[in-house]
């Protein structure tokens, strides 16, 4: 690997032996066996034909009607419709299967496949955050987090090379801290999240601030504050912490990243959408129970049957996946 300079986080795959350290999956090995002959000839492995391949990988296969029948019994309906359509978003391969019969339509199911490279080793770009002083999360789990290792993804860096480069991601890392969060902490990411869809996802210059930026903040809160903060205040004074925290980081145009604080996750945010993110966190901030639920327990109420749904949503999206290969 070549990291790129002045690029935190990103580099580029060099060909020399990296098919032979790199393990297939046996289902892919015949479709990728091409690319691998294309590539043999050049310094770094391309990005870009790797996500046209995964495009025509990702197929949804129903011939038998099994998805049809269960849909249609769950709705009511004798006559469900599946279209399904693959295209390239960022550094995904995404899926998107389309639901209707006669009566109109039921419901879109996206499904990303994001090529990547599983690292068994934590990058040293990172290693500071292995090692600073934190108040969440415990040293164990740091260190269990660690020894998992992270991934590259198909993803290229501002005015970078799009047919070569990668970029260092840690969903896996971030998943595994998600487990970790006190049930304070995780309705406290629920409303956050809610308000910044309902308020804060704007689209300015063809520009929105990415969800991402809501979950490395709640990130940095779990860190930083004590157990006494999600202790002893109210869900909605800590909330307003963590958008307080949101408003400064707007104001400066800087939010580090949680694993790597060299890249500003608002680098290439125009000033205009940030500026108009604020005029809605002051706003929110000045009238915080006119948009933010006070009642705790019904809060809560309302998160455990969310969460019911969401449960029967992934039994919905398991069952589709069934029936979509890579």
């Amino acid at each position: 690997m070549e990291p790129v300079a002045s690029k935190p986080g990103f580099l580029k795959l060099k060909t020399s032996g990296i098919f032979s350290a790199i393990k297939f999956e046996p289902a892919i090995v015949d479709n990728v066996k091409s690319f691998m002959e294309q590539t043999s000839s050049s310094k770094y492995v391309s990005t870009l034909k790797l996500k046209q391949i995964a495009a025509k990988l990702v197929q949804f296969k129903d011939s038998k009607g099994h998805v049809k029948a269960i849909i249609g019994e769950l709705f009511g309906a004798s006559d469900v419709k599946v279209v399904h359509f693959e295209e390239i978003q960022g550094p995904s391969a995404m899926l998107t299967i389309s639901l209707s019969y006669s009566g109109g339509h039921l419901f879109n199911v996206s499904i990303d496949s994001v090529p990547a490279v599983k690292l068994t080793y934590w990058p040293e770009i990172a290693s500071t955050w292995r090692t600073r002083q934190r108040h969440w999360p415990t040293p164990g789990i740091v260190e269990t987090i660690v020894q998992d290792g992270c991934h590259i993804v198909l993803k290229t860096s501002l005015g970078g090379d799009e047919d070569n480069e990668w970029r260092l991601s840690f969903s896996l890392a971030e998943k595994n801290l998600a487990k970790h969060r006190s049930s304070i902490q995780r309705e406290s990411y629920f409303i956050v999240k809610a308000l910044f869809y309902a308020h804060l996802k704007m689209e300015i210059e063809g520009q929105c601030l990415p969800s991402y930026v809501i979950k490395t903040i709640m990130m940095w809160a779990c860190e930083e504050q004590t157990d006494s903060f999600w202790e002893f205040n109210n869900l909605v004074d800590i909330v307003g912490v963590i958008l307080e925290k949101l408003e400064v980081c707007l104001e400066v145009g800087e939010l580090p990243h949680y694993f790597i604080p060299e890249i500003n996750i608002l680098e290439a945010m125009p000033g205009q959408l940030m500026n108009e993110c604020k005029v809605k966190l002051s706003a929110i901030k000045k009238e915080p129970h006119t948009y933010i639920p006070s009642h705790v327990p019904a809060i809560q109420e309302f998160a455990a049957t969310l969460g019911e749904k969401m449960e029967q949503g992934l039994q919905l999206v398991k069952l589709i996946k069934k029936f979509t290969k890579l």
